[in-house]
């Protein structure tokens, strides 16, 4: 892997150069080794335009040090110039910035504090025993930070380079030690989806994949996704972020209510809840408040302004999964911008997404009505022709079907509902039995008779 330098900008009071200075002193190690590039106003050759200098740096800096105290606070300088282009550069993920708080000062309330800072739980260097003990606790960070920094440059293809069969198969070894253990407990090495059978066949959610789950209307793809997304949440306790175009945040707030709850979906919407029902709802509650599932109901303006959510939530939140409810809402709110792009070109870039944020992203997709026009309403691969490359770049597509839509019942009591898993690319093909029960919305392995 090609190294380069993290450019790093320093911004900071001039009353504090002493600290400054001893902080830099702790960076000597990252400059020597090449890991980090340090830059700060010092460094301005006499008859330079400084305030060009400045501008210049912070504007092409990969990491920004914001070194806080009552005078960085109280300089506009500061505050409003050089701290209004950082965060500027922070929400738009083109560099990360990094408090280090240096003196005790009133920081809560700015408009930097949501940023997590250093030293760890942000006490003062100067309040520390050992002032060098503080600093140190602040490289560790910063090297932490430096790391992300270069993982993510290389993902986007800045200085990835060419990667030798010594570097490949170093990863791989360092991926088959990681899932032996998890394949030994009898789990899949990928992140659980709550449904066995399902994990079985696909093992699980893997970074950089796209997972499509497609069916005709009213089969239960919206769903099958909340069932997912609900698992990784509370029994995963891993973060995923759920896009939920075409309905409302109150809705799928209810319904996650109703499949983790088993509580009657038609009973919450009317408050007609029995004496039974009230303390699975407590314990609904409880589950959901403390579950990292973050829901956007926001129209998007495209692809990409979803990319630059994932990057920054994913650095905020330790993001492993996301649901995108559905393909069809996600092209109609581009085309209502004048935004037009075709299907072909949506999956090239959901795929593209999915490399490049290093996340499983599951699709849902809504087949035509030509599916309906057939004996055997069961979907297949041909269906989604209309969707152009879907099929080329997705690695799993999975249909939906449920017989009971079209009054066939050739199911049993202990599976209603069947999961096609008609393209893998990491494994097996096949159906999946499945239990829907409908008043709640979820989906769960059969029942073994």
């Amino acid at each position: 892997m090609n190294e380069y330098a993290v450019s790093v900008f320093c911004s900071y009071s001039h009353k504090d150069e002493e600290l400054k200075n001893k902080l830099l002193n702790h960076l000597a190690t990252l400059k020597r080794q090449k890991l980090i590039d340090e830059w700060n106003d010092r460094a301005i050759v006499p008859g330079k335009d400084w305030q060009k200098e400045i501008d210049d740096k912070i504007r092409t800096a990969d990491l920004v040090l914001l070194l806080v105290s009552s005078d960085f606070i109280a300089s506009n300088y500061c505050y409003e110039n050089e701290l209004s282009i950082a965060l500027e550069r922070h929400d738009s993920n083109l560099s990360v910035v990094l408090p280090i708080i240096l003196r005790p000062c009133d920081w809560h309330e700015t408009s930097f504090a949501k940023i997590q800072g250093l030293p760890t739980d942000g006490l003062p260097i100067t309040k520390w025993n050992n002032e060098d003990d503080a600093c140190l606790n602040v490289i560790e960070g910063i090297k932490k930070t430096i790391t992300e920094i270069k993982k993510f440059k290389n993902r986007v293809g800045e200085g990835a380079g060419l990667l030798s069969m010594r570097d490949v198969l170093s990863r791989e070894i360092d991926r088959i030690d990681t899932v032996f253990e998890k394949a030994d407990s009898g789990n899949c090495s990928g992140l659980s989806t709550g449904i066995s059978d399902l994990d079985y066949i696909i093992d699980g959610l893997h970074p950089a994949e796209l997972i499509v789950l497609a069916s005709r209307p009213t089969m239960g793809k919206t769903a099958l996704s909340l069932n997912i997304a609900a698992n990784i949440a509370i029994h995963e306790k891993e973060a995923v972020a759920y896009f939920s175009m075409n309905t409302p945040v109150e809705h799928t707030t209810r319904r996650l209510m109703s499949l983790v709850g088993r509580i009657d979906s038609k009973d919450l919407l009317r408050g007609n809840l029995q004496d039974d029902d009230w303390p699975r709802l407590v314990s609904v509650i409880a589950l959901l408040n403390e579950a990292p599932l973050f829901i956007d109901e926001s129209i998007l303006s495209s692809v990409d302004e979803l990319r630059l959510k994932l990057v920054k939530f994913k650095q905020k939140h330790n993001l492993k999964a996301v649901i995108i409810d559905s393909l069809q809402d996600l092209a109609y709110r581009e085309k209502s911008l004048n935004i037009e792009l075709s299907y072909s070109e949506y999956a090239h870039k959901l795929k593209h997404l999915a490399m490049e944020v290093q996340l499983p992203i599951i699709l849902t997709v809504s087949l035509p009505r030509s599916v309906e026009k057939r004996p055997n309403k069961r979907p297949h691969l041909n269906d989604l022709s209309e969707f152009e490359n879907l099929t080329n770049c997705a690695d799993i597509i999975g249909f939906i079907y449920r017989g009971e839509v079209y009054e066939d019942y050739d199911f049993t009591d202990n599976a209603n509902a069947e999961i096609i898993i008609a393209k893998n690319n990491n494994g097996h093909t096949g159906t999946i039995k499945l239990m829907y029960q409908k008043k709640y919305s979820t989906f769960s392995d059969q029942i073994k008779s």
